[in-house]
């Protein structure tokens, strides 16, 4: 489904948390849970700060407490996922209230520039900050739902920030701390929008973080060598699936994912990051030699199995382990009607239960993606159409629509879908990033109609006309549209409308303060 929005690795790894806010108005603070009536009064939910970033960071420097800083988006359906599996659990609001704890919804006033100082782009990214903006660590999502309150505590026992512990790894060969090994191994580090090593470099700083630490912290070295597994056949993935042969540290780290898959107990520990191992992951174990395809198929299937039935993942994250089941089937040739047809006997019967709005949010998604993993799309349609008429935010919804009927050649009902999906979007980067994909979906389907395109673009950068809004989310879909663009214009033929759409951003570059100057220039050499 090519325009749905999903997290790179650590949103499941899982990222892009990171993969990985707000039902209701964008752009209101709110409170981030659903009530329970199991939980007492004074904590049915996380005391969000009523005020501006900035006046947090001061109630933090004068009451001396960290900043938890969750950054999410009204239609994120991973941030409905934290709401409704995280924030509502009474151990982790009683100790979010030794934090100032500030809910940043990427619609509201500045939050973009905010995003960019912070640098943070996916939804959602849960941040770990001293009173003075030091980050100590940005969170991993999709894990064991019990590890959010340790990691809270992690933080508030004011070890190392993430950087200098990478840091430390190169300098010393001295052994990690549990607390510093906890910490690299739940970090967010494909949430970093700067990161500070390539993909094979940040794999062989994960390897060898999980050589040093103690051998008492079993998940934390798991989950680092599973890490740096992805990482490291990310980098190699297009010469593995061409059946060129994968480098010898790679080699090694695929040959300890499959011990791990042999110890269940300790996998399902970590299943979140192996969800995210895609076929690259399959040809190399194939490759070594170590399993039969049987056999390496049956502690796939056995992991994969325990982690959908295992409660400390939310129903959301179980359904993701469905899928990495299916596409571990499809990679191994083992995808059976049978297994097909369980597959789709549990989406009906979540389908059919009853949930709190967060909930079905995620859970609906991740929904849609084991049924992306079994090639059924008119399944995928009908449940988007369904439940698009309850959603709180349809829009995010229709792009799957969309989708699905420009791959079929319907191209009427895709741009119609597009377009529905920017009218009905709210928020000002949210309705930017919306009409982008709608401009797009032009430029691929009706490159011809100029003035229709010319005029939707124009429509599509008014959402920026505001103060502190051409940052971070924006300006990354800002790069996107003038790439589209200049393809559409590569002849030549559309220089009128071109200029157009020139000559309004650059009224839009006048808004950035002069002191940015570096930005600025930049805004002004659009197109």
């Amino acid at each position: 489904m090519t325009s749905r929005i999903r997290l790179s690795p650590v949103f499941a790894l899982l990222a892009t948390l990171a993969a990985s806010v707000g039902l209701g108005a964008c752009g209101q603070r709110e409170a981030a849970v659903v009530e329970s009536a199991a939980a007492p009064a004074e904590a049915r939910e996380i005391a969000w700060f009523a005020g501006s970033v900035e006046e947090a960071f001061a109630e933090a420097q004068a009451a001396e407490r960290p900043v938890f800083l969750f950054w999410g988006a009204a239609w994120c359906p991973y941030c409905q996922q934290l709401k409704s599996s995280v924030f509502t659990r009474r151990d982790f609001i009683e100790k979010s209230r030794l934090f100032v704890s500030v809910y940043l919804d990427g619609d509201e006033p500045g939050a973009q520039k905010w995003g960019e100082k912070l640098k943070v782009s996916g939804y959602p990214t849960v941040l770990i900050l001293r009173p003075d903006g030091t980050e100590l660590m940005r969170v991993a999502g999709g894990m064991d739902v019990e590890r959010y309150t340790e990691l809270l505590d992690l933080a508030l026992a004011g070890t190392r920030p993430v950087a200098d512990i990478l840091a430390g790894l190169a300098a010393s060969e001295s052994p990690l701390s549990a607390d510093d090994c906890r910490r690299l191994a739940f970090h967010g580090f494909s949430l970093e929008t700067e990161p500070v090593a390539d993909d094979t470099q940040r794999a062989a700083q994960l390897d060898l973080a999980a050589t040093r630490c103690p051998a008492t912290s079993q998940v934390e070295r798991d989950r680092l060598l599973v890490q740096a597994a992805t990482l490291a056949l990310s980098a190699e993935g297009a010469a593995i699936r061409e059946g060129k042969p994968a480098s010898a540290r790679t080699v090694a780290l695929v040959t300890d994912v499959i011990d791990l898959l042999g110890d269940s107990a300790r996998a399902v520990a970590v299943a979140d990051t192996l969800f995210v191992l895609d076929d690259r992951f399959f040809v190399a174990a194939r490759r070594t030699g170590l399993l039969s395809d049987d056999t390496l198929r049956q502690r796939w299937f056995d992991v994969m199995d325990r982690a959908a039935a295992d409660p400390r993942y939310s129903e959301s994250d179980q359904f993701f382990a469905l899928t990495s089941k299916l596409q571990g089937a499809k990679a191994l040739g083992a995808l059976t009607p049978a297994l097909a047809s369980d597959a789709r006997a549990k989406v009906d019967a979540a389908l059919a239960r009853k949930h709190d709005a967060y909930t079905r949010a995620s859970v609906v998604n991740s929904l849609l993606y084991v049924m992306d993993a079994l090639d059924d799309q008119d399944r995928v349609y009908a449940i988007a159409e369904q439940e698009m008429q309850t959603a709180a935010t349809p829009y995010y919804l229709m792009l799957d629509l969309a989708s699905i009927d420009e791959k079929r050649g319907r191209v009427d009902a895709a741009l119609g879908w597009f377009e529905r999906a920017y009218r009905e979007s709210k928020g000002p980067a949210t309705r930017f990033q919306w009409g982008t994909s709608y401009v797009a979906s032009l430029i691929r389907m009706r490159p011809q109609d100029e003035a229709r395109i010319r005029d939707t673009t124009l429509a599509v950068l008014a959402e920026l006309d505001g103060p502190d809004r051409l940052y971070q989310r924006t300006n990354a879909r800002i790069e996107r549209l003038e790439r589209e663009l200049a393809k559409w214009n590569a002849d030549g033929s559309k220089k009128a409308a071109i200029a157009a759409v020139q000559a309004r951003m650059q009224q839009l570059c006048s808004q950035i303060p002069d002191a940015e100057s570096e930005a600025k220039a930049t805004c002004a050499g659009f197109l």
